[in-house]
This record gives structure tokens, sequence and C-alpha cells, in this order.
């Protein structure tokens, strides 16, 4: 079987990165990634804590956000110090794992887009903003949003199981999803997947940022919850662009396949710094979430 990785083959991973590289590199992701998860609880705990924030849909996407990148970055952490040290695992594992990861990838979008749209009906329909957006309503979205980007994911391992040798799901691999692409129409299975997820997420939050920002000049104060809203959408704008890129990584991937030692580091910019700044770029800038932080902090 093939356990050429992300990293190279073998050989490559043993002597391709020096062990004082290789060394500072795990120190490196370790310590942004230990930096991260910290707060990225704190975060958490504010919200299961505070009653009226726990109620509120616009912080319950924030938190399923928040909750979905640790989860992704959690698992591209554990797979990053197992290809890096060469550590193969079975077939059928890897598949688990990789599959939530890819999974992860796309919640984070259709996660943008369902707050820029909750910012909408708050904005431009504001008498029917309780009665849409309730907590219900956004589980079941939620549920939803979990179904459609798991499908493309789930199809694509089944289609994968008809044709692979019939020994292949007992076999171990280095864990990286391109492991997985043997075929070339996973490949584009994935190319349309992502490219019609992202359009339809792009296209949602330009509609809503026009339409916040019609009302926004309507008012004509910059103080105004149009207008607040209105930056809030943009900041969704940023984030979905820091959230490209994770897909460009297979592009830089691509282009530092000769080059071993770069590879880990277009996995930290790439994939982590993304994540990293991503949710804490909404949150910490929210004045509420920073009140309840506040107090959090000093009771403690």
């Amino acid at each position: 079987m093939n356990t050429t990785s992300l990293y190279g083959n073998r050989t490559q991973l043993r002597y391709g990165i020096p062990d004082n590289l290789k060394i500072l590199y795990v120190a490196l992701i370790s310590t942004t990634f230990g930096l991260y998860l910290p707060s990225a609880i704190i975060i958490l705990c504010v919200f299961f804590t505070t009653s009226h924030i726990r109620e509120n849909v616009r912080y319950l996407l924030f938190s399923h956000m928040l909750i979905s990148d640790s989860l992704q970055l959690t698992l591209a952490f554990i797979l990053f110090l197992l290809a890096m040290y060469v550590v193969f695992m079975p077939v059928t594992l890897c598949c688990i794992i990789a599959g939530i990861s890819t999974t992860t990838a796309l919640i984070t979008p259709y996660n943008l887009a369902l707050m820029s749209l909750e910012r909408y009906i708050a904005v431009c329909f504001p008498m029917r903003h309780g009665v849409i957006c309730t907590v219900g309503w956004c589980n079941m979205v939620i549920t939803i949003m979990w179904g459609i980007a798991v499908f493309p994911i789930i199809t694509e391992l089944t289609i994968l199981s008809y044709f692979v040798e019939r020994n292949f799901f007992s076999m171990r691999m280095i864990c990286i999803w391109k492991q997985l692409q043997r075929y070339n129409f996973q490949i584009t299975l994935r190319f349309l997947s992502f490219s019609l997820s992202f359009s339809i997420v792009v296209l949602t939050i330009f509609f809503t940022y026009i339409k916040v920002m019609l009302v926004a000049r309507k008012i004509g104060t910059k103080t105004s919850s149009a207008s607040k809203a209105a930056k809030t959408v943009l900041l969704h704008g940023f984030q979905l662009l820091l959230n490209v890129c994770l897909f460009s990584s297979t592009f830089t991937e691509t282009l530092f396949r000769n080059y071993s030692t770069l590879a880990p580091i277009n996995f930290f910019v790439f994939i982590c710094l993304p994540l990293y700044i991503s949710p804490f770029v909404y949150g910490i800038r929210d004045e509420t979430i920073r009140k309840c932080l506040s107090k959090l902090i000093y009771s403690t």
C-alpha cells in the first residue's frame, strides 16, 4: 500500500526534517494550540453558565462554531503529531477521524452564513425575529447543517469502499485525507461540494450585508443596531476569508511537496492560524461576552 503522506514518505520524514527543527515545529504548534484551547473553554464556560447568553440564538451559533473549530483543531493537531512521527493507524479509524475533521471544516462557513442571516432577520424583520430565531429553531438548523456537511464525506467513503481492494480497510496508513482519495471522482466530488458550499455562503453573506447596510443608511446613525449589525456581517465575511485559507492548504501542500521542511509551516499558517484567529475576532469584540469574561475572571 502507498504510505506517502503530507510530509513525504517514511525516509523523508526521518531524514528530511532535522530532529531539532522537528522539535521546534512541534513546540510551536503545541504551544499555540495550548493557548487556544483554554481560551476557547473559558468562552464556552461563559456561554454555558450565563442564562441570558445561552438563550440568545446569536451566541448559540457562535458557541457552536467555537466547539466545531476546537474539535477540528484538536483532530488536526493529533493527526499532525502522528504524521510527524510516522505513526500508522488502521484505515477504518483514519476514515472516522479524518472524516470528522473534514466535516467540521465545512461547518464553520455554514455557521457564518447562519449568523449573518440571524443579523439580517434581526434588523430587517425585528418584529418577527423573536418568533423565527428561537433556540429550538437554532438547534434544528444546526442538526441540518451537520447533515449537509457530512453527506459528501459519507458519499465519498461509501463509493470508495466499492472500488478498493477487499483488504484496504484492514491495512494501516499515515492518516492524511489525501491518502483516502485514490480515484479522480473523489477529488471531483470534493471540489464540487466545497465550491458549491462556499458559493452559497459567499452569496448569503453578501446579500445580508447589502440588505442590512440599506437599513443602516435609512436610519443614518453610526450607533444604530443596524449599523452594528452591518459591521458584524462584514466581520463574518472576513472570517470566511480566513476560512478559505483552510482549503488553500491543499494547493500550498502540493506546491511544497518537494520541500518536507516547509510542510509543517504550511500546516501552521494555512490550517491552524485561521482557526485560532477566527472565533476570537468575533468573541472578544462582542461587548456582552467581554463583560461576562471580566466578571468570570474577577470572581475567580
